[in-house]
């Protein structure tokens, strides 16, 4: 009998972030490839994709990049091509851990999202030529060239020389919970897609401007409270979904004099409301094209809105995953929010 040798094999990998230890989001598994020795069984496979590791390189030395994050499904032995479901849920996992990084960012250590870019690449055990894919509207494949004529070099916008990367382990779990749960399919499908579009609103690639991150954040947001009415709703759903310890003390709370039914009426509401109903009328006025002396992305105080953004949001998926029972929201998130109201 005549063994049958696989012809192709496929492994995924994040060539830009590192990790301390491995990572799971259900069947998915992130996990350093200096573990390759204990993880990968087969010496024919873990040199090819090590030689194929080693053609990912640094912007200013040309050095190969150390500890870069493989991504498995199921088994870090497991290198089987992988069908849609897998990429789906290899990038569902992703989406999360980008998501849950990200809010971890301080201006002396941030990443972007492109940070967390997925390589999927076929190999044949020693045969040392590639095809390299890319592209997500235009696909454009290269064949031919052998590894050692090809170099990856890492583009400037990715950040480097931040050690491992940090993320909210308490907010990853609780989405794995939900994922794991069946009766809420629908709700983690909506959250996995508004975390799609944070994760496009927090690319680094410099032709994305602020406003267009307006509107990817506005739509993140309509998609996790499952539908945005306008303005007024908008702001009544981030009062809802977001902790109200402080909303009734005298200094967090501001009165403006509105227009209502072409009548002049005092609103009084709280700091974080009227942050949520500016944030709204500038995502209007971007859409309907207002000229640029109309549009303030930045607040009274100087902080800018998209940047506020992703800590509206963070709050808010926390509260809801919180609201279903699949985070404990505790006294240290009510005093992390609370530094909310120095910025709004």
């Amino acid at each position: 009998m005549v063994e049958r040798i696989q012809k192709y094999y496929n492994f995924a990998f994040i060539p830009y972030i590192e990790i301390k230890s491995d990572i799971k989001f259900s069947n998915v598994i992130f996990w350093s490839f200096e573990k390759e020795d204990s993880y990968i069984s087969d010496e024919r496979i873990k040199i090819h994709i090590k030689n194929i590791l080693n053609r990912y390189v640094d912007y200013t030395n040309k050095k190969p990049l150390k500890k870069i994050t493989m991504v498995s499904y199921e088994s870090p032995d497991n290198f089987i091509v992988f069908n849609e479901q897998q990429i789906k849920e290899i990038k569902e996992a992703t989406f999360v851990l980008s998501f849950c990084s990200i809010i971890r960012n301080v201006d002396f250590r941030a990443f972007p999202s492109d940070n967390f870019q997925i390589v999927f690449q076929n190999f044949v055990p020693g045969d040392t030529s590639i095809s390299i894919s890319s592209g997500s509207y235009i696909h454009n494949t290269i064949g031919g060239p052998k590894l050692d004529e090809v170099l990856f070099i890492t583009p400037y916008y990715i950040t480097q020389g931040w050690g491992y990367v940090d993320y909210d382990e308490r907010l990853f779990e609780s989405i794995l919970a939900l994922k794991n749960d069946l009766d809420n399919e629908e709700l983690f499908a909506r959250i996995i897609r508004a975390l799609e579009w944070v994760y496009h609103a927090y690319s680094n690639v410099s032709m994305i401007n602020f406003l267009s991150r307006i509107i990817m954040m506005s739509t993140a947001f309509e998609l996790l409270f499952n539908g945005i009415g306008g303005r007024k709703d908008f702001t009544k759903k981030i009062k809802k979904h977001s902790c109200n310890v402080l909303d009734d003390r005298d200094e967090y709370r501001e009165t403006r004099i509105m227009k209502i039914n072409g009548k002049e009426e005092e609103v009084e509401l709280s700091l974080k409301e009227w942050w949520a109903y500016d944030f709204y009328i500038l995502r209007n006025n971007i859409v309907h094209g207002n000229t640029e002396e109309e549009i303030q992305i930045k607040n009274e105080k100087g902080f800018d809105y998209f940047l506020l953004s992703i800590n509206f949001f963070e709050e808010s998926l926390k509260r809801i995953l919180s609201e279903y029972g699949y985070y404990e929201y505790t006294e240290v998130d009510e005093i992390s929010w609370a530094s909310i109201y120095d910025k709004v």
